[in-house]
């Protein structure tokens, strides 16, 4: 075959690689939570839901824009004597582009399985694209243990 034809096959057997991962995984984040809270617009100030394997997710609604709504996410553990409050998410949805982003989160994790998602050396993108993972991982967790908006809809922090 000529170098030419073996040029030609490869660039029409190459399958491009994505250059930037997180506009999919926006995508993705914006699906599932969109999942479990139903309409962005829905969603009450101070929310919990419920899952089957009795914790709870609590949603406070932090800023509503036209075009955007920032949530703060905080999965509850019952433990013996108190709450557990880890993971702590920050994130803006993107009403009009349908997508979900990780603003901000907790640094300091109890749970060894997070941490390794939250490396504080990592460079900026490479740690955006582990936090976005990350709750990308978390929400469909959420969504396997059927968490559902609770009848604890309440005009105050829980």
């Amino acid at each position: 075959m000529s170098e030419s034809r073996q040029g030609e096959r490869h660039i029409r057997d190459h399958k491009p690689s994505p250059i930037n991962p997180l506009p999919a995984t926006y995508e993705a984040n914006y699906r599932l939570l969109i999942c479990l809270t139903a309409a962005p617009e829905s969603i009450p100030q101070y929310a919990r839901l419920f899952g089957e394997d009795g914790m709870g997710l609590k949603v406070e609604v932090v800023e509503r824009c036209r075009y955007t709504t920032t949530l703060e996410l905080t999965h509850c553990f019952q433990m013996t004597d108190h709450y557990l409050t880890d993971p702590a998410m920050k994130v803006r949805i993107y009403h009009d582009a349908r997508l979900v982003e990780v603003l901000g989160c907790r640094n300091q994790h109890r749970f060894h399985a997070i941490r390794p998602f939250m490396k504080s050396n990592t460079p900026f993108l490479t740690q955006k694209r582990q936090v976005n993972a990350f709750l990308k991982e978390w929400l469909s967790y959420c969504l396997q243990q059927r968490y559902r908006l609770g009848d604890e809809a309440c005009s105050k922090p829980l």
